[in-house]
């Protein structure tokens, strides 16, 4: 787009002169829609001071500005259920429930082809909630707590002889250590490692490194570097790093859950010798059950999806009861799904499963 400029030439003839305009420049007018905006706005936080009550006041707090948890869930949550096509054209409610102009012309500058506008939903959700706790004050927390370390390690074997010659090994094992009360790291190792009359049946190793910030009513924030071997599954090797948030629903005594969502990019070397790079989108839950003083129940849920190719997606589960035999060792009884839509090559099957009996040591 241009403006047209009339000016006078020294010939006395007239000269039309156009200047240019950045026409992505996104200026929202008033009326009807800035109304039901308001509006909108006033019911979420009369909403929001309800549920505080009974949720904590995490729900209700500000992120930066005035836009809270609930403010920025909604408009998430809208963009998702959107039922528009054009990406470009701005959502005007959203953007006078947060205050700024989010300038979703901006996305048709990046993404001219409109190819996978999820891409930048997700993303922009989550730099968002980034943003909102690191430049927060209001987040920040006593650091006061002595630094301490914290091991736990989990161990199963399975040996047949005879007619079938079996051999089933599995290590777990989990390092943690409180730099403060704000900073958590952890590192975990695992490995499953299986021969059958002197093949070998399976053969898994994986670690992963992560770091939490944690702030008040419950939320924190993490990066998260992970790799994976699994050949039997397809993999040579798998890696993803990325960032992510999460929070604690509820927390405690007798129930415990909470809810992460966050970005990787990952990096997939197949045993068919081909590779793939691609953004991921990571959303995960956590629940656990207090039975008794010595024994709980734990469910554990993860979604992957790959936003290049939505049909390269993952699920993993993993159903747990722990029950303690002394201060330092537990039985722990688990059941693990691994599912993947896409397996590469087609020809492997989508769902692995691992049930397992272990001895878990803490030290």
């Amino acid at each position: 787009m241009a403006q047209t400029q009339t000016e006078g030439a020294s010939d006395g003839t007239t000269v039309e002169v156009q200047e240019p305009v950045d026409e992505y420049v996104f200026k929202p007018e008033t009326g009807k829609i800035d109304q039901a905006g308001n509006k909108v706005v006033e019911k979420i936080g009369q909403f929001g001071a309800k549920a505080s009550d009974g949720l904590g006041g995490w729900i209700d707090s500000n992120l930066y500005a005035d836009v809270s948890w609930l403010l920025l869930l909604f408009c998430f949550v809208g963009c998702v259920a959107c039922p528009r096509k054009r990406w470009m054209d701005a959502c005007r409610v959203c953007v006078r429930i947060m205050g700024i102009a989010m300038m979703p012309n901006r996305f048709a500058v990046a993404n001219p082809n409109n190819r996978s506008p999820g891409r930048f939903i997700w993303t922009g959700f989550v730099g968002l909630l980034w943003m909102g706790l690191v430049v927060n004050p209001a987040f920040a927390e006593d650091d006061s707590e002595l630094k301490k370390f914290n091991a736990l390690a989990e161990m199963s074997v399975v040996n047949t002889s005879g007619n079938t010659d079996i051999l089933t090994f599995s290590l777990k094992n989990t390092l943690e250590y409180d730099f403060s009360h704000k900073y958590l790291g952890t590192w975990n190792v695992n490995l499953l490692s299986g021969k059958q009359n002197d093949e070998k049946s399976a053969e898994r190793y994986g670690t992963d490194l992560r770091l939490d910030n944690f702030f008040s009513f419950g939320t924190y924030a993490y990066l998260l570097g992970s790799w994976l071997q699994d050949k039997f599954a397809g993999y040579d090797n798998r890696y993803s790093f990325g960032p992510g948030v999460g929070q604690k629903l509820v927390d405690g005594p007798t129930h415990y859950l909470k809810a992460e969502i966050g970005c990787n990019w990952t990096r997939e070397d197949y045993s068919s010798a081909e590779t793939e790079s691609f953004l991921e989108g990571r959303a995960s839950g956590r629940y656990e059950y207090l039975i008794s003083e010595i024994s709980k129940f734990s469910q554990k849920i993860e979604y992957l999806h790959d936003f290049d190719d939505p049909s390269n997606y993952k699920i993993e589960t993993v159903t747990a009861l722990t029950s303690a035999l002394t201060k330092v060792l537990a039985i722990k009884i688990a059941y693990d799904v691994r599912y993947q839509n896409r397996p590469v090559p087609e020809t492997l099957k989508k769902t692995d499963t691992i049930f397992s009996a272990s001895l878990v040591v803490s030290y």
